[in-house]
């Protein structure tokens, strides 16, 4: 039972923190003329009712049965739980997805330089792996990376010239043997 009142007791500090912190963004949004900020103080607001959904469940949950309810109040926590938005979920992979893409793109322009034309030389090989992989799948995408790299390597060590036929080569062949790719699902697509 004391677990369970310093989990709530630290439940009502992170949302009372958090919603000061919703406050601050509000009003230096406001002051600022700043969408960014006003923005991110949707998203905070979000998260404080998250955290507030989560401290009522879990005030809920210790109230004990009655002659009415003898199916007890734990289950407000699944309930609670199942508010998760699959949406946010999308939208913060997403997000990590553009974050891993821009540290990237800032790796690759201490390779290859910066000029207008810097992601073509990328483009062509990143969307094979992903046919190779097959079309909605990560770990395709990253086995399908793997190989072409492999392939590539290899080409380019004995055969130079045919270093950048050979990725179309391979995709001609992976798409002969399996048309989804190497772990595509059949209608995926339509």
């Amino acid at each position: 039972m004391a677990a369970q009142a310093g989990t709530s007791r630290g439940l009502l500090v992170a949302t009372a923190l958090t919603a000061v912190v919703f406050a601050v963004e509000l009003t230096g949004g406001i002051f600022a003329h700043s969408l960014a900020l006003l923005s991110d103080a949707a998203h905070v607001f979000m998260d404080v009712v998250a955290l507030a959904v989560g401290w009522l469940a879990l005030v809920q949950a210790r109230r004990p049965a009655t002659p009415r309810r003898t199916f007890g109040f734990v289950r407000l926590e699944m309930i609670a739980a199942l508010g998760t938005s699959t949406q946010l979920l999308y939208m913060v992979n997403f997000g990590v997805g553009i974050l891993l893409a821009g540290i990237a793109g800032v790796l690759a322009v201490g390779l290859l330089g910066l000029n207008p034309t810097s992601g073509n030389a990328l483009l062509m090989p990143a969307f094979i792996c992903v046919i190779i992989g097959g079309m909605g799948s990560l770990l395709g995408s990253i086995a399908g990376g793997i190989l072409l790299g492999l392939v590539i390597a290899v080409t380019t060590l004995y055969v130079p010239a045919a270093s950048e036929v050979s990725m179309f080569v391979l995709m001609a062949i992976v798409l002969s043997i399996r048309p989804r790719g190497l772990f595509g699902e059949e209608g995926i697509f339509g």
